[in-house]
């Protein structure tokens, strides 16, 4: 008769040889967070590029695929400091999304709030609250719409644009309006707290 295997043997991980390389590459991972972080967004960045291209010529500039493919392209080239390529990009999908839908229709407003975060990234602060001030503007049509959906993204994006240009009273206005109308745990509610922390750490006199 065989012996019954106790659970513990039958339940342990088969154990593997080390792998010289392997324990090298996460030492080295370990070791240089930020290059092994540039190295996966430069991967990231040369896949969407080709997934970007066959999607335009297979499906076409305006089908919801391609805009995924050029939006998610243009977060990483922002992440990658590449700001001039990703505003273009999203110039591109902003300008594709008003030929399509119209300028008022909801995606269209939602596509100029990366926009302008990127252009707050490359010190056109003008620009950028030209924008967010359109959205909100728009936004706050829509009963219920103040402080919340893309009407609260596009303050508290404003908030940092205005504080940025040391506009501070204007920009703790804008963070307090989104604490009083939120609630916490919601994800522009905590930016906004973020935000008002950081503004009145780093602004001793405001607006003088």
């Amino acid at each position: 008769m065989h012996q019954r295997q106790s659970s513990r043997s039958l339940n342990a991980s088969p154990s593997r040889p080390s792998d010289p390389w392997l324990q090298s590459k996460d030492l080295r991972q370990q070791q240089h967070p930020e290059q092994h972080r540039e190295q996966q967004l430069e991967a990231a960045e040369g896949l969407l590029v080709e997934a970007a291209e066959s999607s335009k010529e297979l499906l076409g500039e305006r089908h919801p695929f391609t805009a995924v493919m050029r939006y998610v392209l243009a977060g990483v080239r922002s992440d990658r400091g590449k700001l001039q390529e990703a505003a273009g990009d999203y110039r591109a999908m902003l300008q594709a999304a008003t030929d399509a839908l119209g300028a008022q229709h909801y995606y269209t407003r939602f596509m100029q709030i990366p926009l302008a975060c990127c252009l707050v990234k490359l010190g056109e602060y003008q620009e950028a609250e030209k924008l967010l001030r359109a959205v909100m503007e728009e936004e706050g049509k829509v009963p219920g719409g103040e402080g919340t959906g893309i009407h609260g993204e596009a303050q508290v994006n404003l908030a940092d644009c205005l504080g940025q240009q040391e506009r501070c009273r204007e920009a703790e206005e804008l963070y307090r309006q989104l604490l009083n109308t939120g609630r916490e745990g919601e994800q522009v509610f905590e930016e906004a707290k973020v935000g008002l922390a950081k503004l009145l750490a780093t602004s001793k006199q405001p607006d003088e």
